[in-house]
């Protein structure tokens, strides 16, 4: 694949061209040519599918706000929500399998004995024993809350505590929350 970006700015300084208004033209390589004509910006993509050879080529406008379109939003996985919760954080420890898996740290140690524990989720099981909190044979995409009540660092109350994720791809997934 081979692309070519022409910049006016640079088109004057590698083919010593002069920076003015109106119409300038540059050969390039193989035969391609690039026309300035006012504040457009050109871009030359040539691209092989499957054997075939096909062009694209791009106008955009740089100085009109207005025709200018913002790129889509990726959705992606993601931890959308958290209250007094310092730093929560998903990431796929393998593709096989469906479940979200929660640990919940503080001061470096993993908490098992959340008060108050409530798992949402928009499918799936959710499963809470002394040594699994998570969700499990979830239907994608999937929107999950963990709800839980714990003790600041020096124990002398109760907070309550929410995390709320997104999740869009399969696999085994590990939701982790530092207090």
């Amino acid at each position: 694949m081979k692309q070519v970006y022409l910049l006016p700015v640079l088109l004057c300084a590698a083919f010593s061209l002069e920076a003015a208004r109106g119409t300038a033209t540059a050969q390039l390589h193989e035969g391609a040519a690039f026309s300035y004509v006012s504040e457009l910006i050109v871009s030359l993509q040539d691209t092989i599918v499957k054997g075939q050879d096909t062009t694209k080529v791009t106008y955009v406008r740089d100085d009109d706000a207005k025709t200018k379109k913002k790129a889509p939003s990726v959705k992606k996985t993601r931890v959308s929500y958290k209250r007094d919760v310092q730093r929560a954080s998903l990431t796929k420890q393998s593709t096989e399998g469906n479940m979200v898996d929660v640990i919940v740290m503080q001061s470096g140690r993993v908490i098992r004995d959340l008060n108050d524990l409530q798992l949402v989720g928009s499918s799936g099981n959710h499963l809470s024993s002394q040594n699994f909190i998570g969700f499990e044979n979830m239907v994608l995409p999937f929107e999950g809350t963990v709800r839980f009540r714990a003790s600041n660092l020096m124990g002398t109350s109760s907070i309550d505590r929410e995390v709320r994720f997104t999740i869009l791809e399969p696999g085994r997934w590990v939701l982790r929350i530092d207090l």
